[in-house]
């Protein structure tokens, strides 16, 4: 049952959401008995999404053996999950490229959602119980949350960044906490029950700042995806500054570690990941730079 404090926000019906094929897609997908060829037909009538997954599937960030040449086959390879996300992503990300939020970066955010998608897919390969797809899917859509605060109370919301700007993003949940009764993870999981995503993307995702609370069972799926957001947030952030506090590095190669990812392979990860995030970037249309390797990124810390 969706929280008073999220019942409040939609009543100003300025909450981001996809729209046309997107949204039809989702109504679809809610039906585990929704035939795949009433998929596709959606899809394949509408050019833009149509070839943006075609894209998509034949990108090196999906790595397909061979050319996919047809809606039909993308949608059969990449998963219904990924098809969801994909599609909600190209939705949200045209429509919310820019907006009155003052202190509200709309570009840094969505290369920053990319790759924080891009590394939770990269070390959700490492984390065998945890699927790809979920992970990617969660990994887009985990910060919504803060999308949507900049969308529904622009000027509000600007002071709530600015309150937190010092202390970074710890504070900045309390800070959502205190004016909107609701922190931005707590809302992105809401958005996301709305658009009938899986319940276990749906936890994690609200629960993506807290991996060491004790509810969560050591080794557990929902720990591991838990662990996984909350490290692939980390891994994002280093990608999008040019440089970070040694003790943020440390603290990435902590929680990698409690995800069973060894520190003489969590280089590899990081660095495959970047490449990801590049590749990512070019199919959503987003802004990325070009990383540091790990090794490099840890000499050059403050």
């Amino acid at each position: 049952m969706a929280s008073a404090a999220y019942q409040k926000i939609k009543e100003t019906d300025a909450l981001p959401s996809p729209t046309g094929t997107a949204l039809e897609i989702l109504h679809l997908a809610r039906d585990e008995q929704t035939p795949l060829s009433r998929l596709e037909a959606v899809i394949e009538k509408d050019p833009a999404i149509a070839s943006r997954l075609l894209r998509f599937v034949n990108s090196p960030f999906v790595g397909m053996p061979r050319r996919i040449g047809s809606i039909s086959q993308a949608v059969v390879l990449l998963g219904l999950q990924t098809v969801k996300a994909v599609s909600l992503g190209f939705s949200l990300i045209s429509g919310n490229q820019d907006g009155p939020c003052r202190n509200f970066d709309y570009e840094g955010f969505w290369s920053g959602s990319v790759a924080t998608a891009a590394a939770a897919r990269r070390i959700a390969r490492m984390v065998q119980s945890l699927p790809m797809d979920e992970a990617f899917t969660g990994g887009l859509l985990c910060q919504i949350g803060r999308l949507a605060f900049a969308t529904a109370f622009p000027e509000a919301y600007a002071h709530a960044i600015e309150l937190a700007e010092p202390q970074g993003a710890p504070t900045l949940a309390e800070t959502e906490r205190e004016m909107f009764e609701i922190d931005h993870s707590a809302l992105a999981a809401e958005m996301m029950t709305d658009w009938s995503l899986p319940e276990d993307i749906i936890e994690a995702v609200r629960l993506q700042d807290s991996p060491d609370r004790l509810d969560l069972v050591p080794g557990s799926s929902q720990a591991s995806f838990v662990g996984t957001l909350h490290l692939a947030r980390s891994v994002s952030v280093i990608f999008t500054r040019p440089s970070m506090p040694r003790q943020s590095l440390i603290s990435a190669d902590r929680s990698a570690h409690r995800l069973g990812i060894r520190p003489d392979i969590f280089p590899a990860v990081f660095d495959t990941a970047a490449i990801d995030w590049r590749q990512a970037g070019k199919v959503f249309g987003v802004p990325t730079r070009r990383v540091l390797s790990w090794g490099e990124v840890y000499a050059h810390a403050t």
